[in-house]
């Protein structure tokens, strides 16, 4: 099926493909064990903004999945890579939970909390314990107009039983009452596959991108030039992308 020799690196994505809700899908763990085997260099690649990496590793390796800091890379550590790079904001109000938080500290980004300091950007992630005050306090800045950037959009968070609201949901809710649209730094974003290239030292050209989701992990894959598995172990969605390769889950990938 592949050729793991041409292969200079695989970008994984987490929720939907190797884990969801608590727990590891069937052969994920022992198929990212194999890529370790084969000497093939592999980045845990995720849109999910809630966890540090060094809550992303904690969590991967108590699923039996080898996994260190350095082998995460999170749309919130993207974000503040980008912010970073481009200069946006020199304070920033922020939704979101703890891997947001620390990635933009780690920054050594200014946040600012609800109070009369003008934020030049509203930086939006997951945040499941999200208030309306919260919100009310991000579209004073974005009326104000500050920069809206969100770490991702998906609409729908691969949950054990179902789905949950995801960063996409609570970036609508700000972007029908401003009518503005915000910067997406995650996948579909191809420049967040380029960035993880990059921390793997290869070109896209030589990257798999192995995900659940057509609209965010396929669509990345495609638009920067990687090659591209969509497993059906996560978000289905109809779509006209076509992967390189589909499979019903990580496990025939250890065929």
């Amino acid at each position: 099926m592949i050729n793991w020799s041409d292969i200079g690196g695989v970008l994984l994505d987490l929720d939907g493909t190797l884990i969801r809700g608590g727990a590891a899908l069937p052969g994920a763990a022992a198929f990212v064990r194999r890529l370790q085997r084969l000497g093939v260099p592999f980045l845990y690649f995720t849109n999910n903004s809630l966890r540090t990496p060094d809550a992303v590793a904690a969590r991967l390796t108590s699923l039996g999945f080898p996994a260190e800091r350095e082998s995460v890379y999170t749309s919130s550590m993207a974000t503040a890579d980008w912010l970073c790079e481009h200069r946006v904001a020199s304070s920033i109000y922020m939704i979101g939970e703890a891997g947001l938080r620390t990635a933009l500290q780690e920054a050594k980004l200014t946040l600012v909390d609800g109070g009369e300091t003008r934020a030049d950007a509203v930086v939006v992630g997951l945040d499941r314990n999200a208030t309306y005050r919260q919100f009310a306090v991000a579209m004073r800045h974005l009326t104000a107009g500050a920069a809206f950037v969100g770490t991702n959009a998906d609409r729908a968070l691969p949950v054990a039983g179902g789905f949950a609201p995801g960063a996409g949901a609570l970036l609508a809710l700000l972007q029908s009452a401003t009518q503005r649209s915000p910067f997406i730094i995650g996948k579909p974003n191809a420049d967040f596959v380029r960035t993880a290239c990059r921390k793997l030292r290869i070109a896209p050209a030589q990257a798999l991108v192995i995900g659940d989701n057509p609209e965010t992990d396929l669509a990345a894959g495609i638009a920067a030039g990687a090659k591209t598995i969509l497993v059906e172990t996560g978000v289905r969605v109809v779509t006209d992308l076509r992967p390189d390769w589909r499979v019903a889950g990580v496990a025939e990938l250890l065929n």
